[in-house]
């Protein structure tokens, strides 16, 4: 669908924007795997999916998954089925999926064939904070109050 080049805070940023399964099988292998750190692989996750009002959702779903300076946005409404590739990457124990809020995400309705897969793989960043830092008051945290106790500016992006 496009590919994009943008600016976040001085990092050059390349986006792939796919609604097609042939094509995300393609970018999996080709632009996704080969970025992979050889040790501890740690990939970004996301899902996000617009409000049609009054807390329904729409099925206007995407999924995004980013490596270092890469982000792969997969359209869900176009997809058709859930290719092998992106199946293997997602279920791929040796790499870490790392998210915030992709459990309740999940629960208000992934598509059923990524459901699994994402329960099975993402890993909440409140609670690996939560670990770390050794402080409760991280768990459960949004992307936003975790930034604040880490005295790091944030504001998430605005959808249009």
């Amino acid at each position: 669908m496009g590919k994009y080049d943008i600016k976040i805070a001085d990092n050059s940023v390349r986006v792939d924007v796919l609604d097609s399964a042939e094509l995300i099988s393609s970018r999996v292998v080709n632009d996704l795997i080969p970025k992979l750190p050889k040790e501890s692989p740690v990939v970004g996750l996301d899902l996000h999916s617009r409000k049609k009002g009054r807390g329904v959702r729409s099925a206007n779903s995407v999924l995004v998954l980013c490596i270092d300076a890469y982000c792969l946005v997969i359209q869900l409404k176009y997809v058709d089925k859930i290719s092998e590739n992106l199946k293997k990457f997602l279920d791929d124990k040796n790499t870490c999926s790392v998210s915030v809020g992709v459990h309740r995400k999940l629960s208000r309705g992934a598509p059923p064939p990524l459901n699994p897969l994402l329960c099975k793989t993402a890993v909440e960043l409140s609670h690996l904070a939560w670990r770390i830092r050794q402080d409760s008051s991280y768990c459960n945290s949004d992307l936003k109050a975790l930034a604040t106790k880490d005295k790091v500016s944030y504001e998430p992006p605005v959808s249009k």
